[in-house]
């Protein structure tokens, strides 16, 4: 999980910064799902909803996080698997342009 951790902090925008403490924006909606959709990107096992609460926590509540997760969903950008885990859906045209 430390290659999703590190996208997740490569995409906020840090406010403060010293030695001890670095201060970072909490993501708006917008943000959020981009994040997420990196998240998605970069990982083809897919995540579970606690699983991105996990990765996104202190930064989106998980009520943010199942929105994102169900819109992406109803709009067929993911799907779930027969894992229980939601993966970036191969028959659409924009998931698939996401996958390197």
């Amino acid at each position: 999980m430390n290659a999703e951790k590190e996208i997740v902090e490569n995409s906020l925008d840090v406010i403060y910064e010293d030695k001890d403490l670095v201060v970072m924006l909490a993501p708006h909606v917008d943000k959020l799902e981009n994040i997420i959709l990196e998240l998605f990107k970069n990982n083809c096992k897919g995540f579970t909803i606690k699983e991105l609460h996990e990765l996104l926590k202190g930064l989106a509540s998980e009520e943010k996080i199942r929105k994102t997760v169900y819109k992406f969903k109803k709009e067929k950008i993911i799907v779930l698997n027969d894992g229980g885990k939601y993966v970036l859906n191969t028959n659409n045209t924009f998931a698939t342009s996401l996958i390197k």
